[in-house]
């Protein structure tokens, strides 16, 4: 019985009930052959996203941030209205996201290069850049005033922002770590 449910919550109709990214082929049913509806530039390919309440981000390898309302989603088409589009550079490199976080003001990113970034939703600017892992980022989570983030390193760090430095590490094992869940700022996994 449990199966079956798992199944319908699964089948297309389901889905298509929901923001519809995708524009289905004249003449196919399916979600799944559906092409996208937003460009990235040639060469390009995703590494990140990340939901936001009404919005959808998503970064490149390329270092573009992408961000979509998903509240005036059309149902009928599937268009999604693009708010915003930025390069991600800091002194004249581009940053290549791999996760992020965001409060009202700023978008926090982790880099492939070990890099954590606080950029401006507004002007689009880089207000600083901290190299605090020596391998890729791969979560981060902002929390009151700090950031906490892992590494493929094995590290975990947490960066106080006011005093603009690390008050907390902790190392698991030589391995890397690849995930983390915060339940709230007193729990941590």
């Amino acid at each position: 019985m449990a199966t079956a449910t798992a199944a319908t919550a699964l089948a297309p109709n389901a889905l298509e009930k929901n923001v519809q990214l995708f524009e289905t082929k004249k003449n196919d049913n399916f979600y799944k052959y559906g092409r996208l509806l937003s460009r990235v530039e040639k060469g390009e390919s995703l590494i990140m996203a990340h939901h936001d309440g009404e919005l959808l981000h998503y970064g490149t390898h390329k270092g573009l941030l992408v961000s979509w309302n998903l509240e005036q989603a059309k149902f009928d088409t599937g268009a999604v209205k693009e708010v915003q589009r930025m390069k991600l550079i800091h002194k004249a490199h581009s940053i290549a996201p791999t996760c992020m976080d965001t409060d009202r003001d700023h978008f926090y990113f982790g880099d492939t290069n070990g890099g954590i970034s606080m950029f401006h939703r507004g002007s689009s600017k880089c207000l600083s850049f901290e190299a605090d892992h020596k391998g890729r980022v791969a979560g981060i989570k902002k929390l009151n005033n700090s950031l906490v983030h892992i590494g493929y390193d094995g590290f975990l760090l947490v960066r106080n922002m006011e005093y603009n430095r690390i008050v907390h590490s902790w190392i698991a094992t030589k391995c890397p770590l690849s995930a983390m869940v915060v339940r709230d700022e007193n729990s941590l996994i």
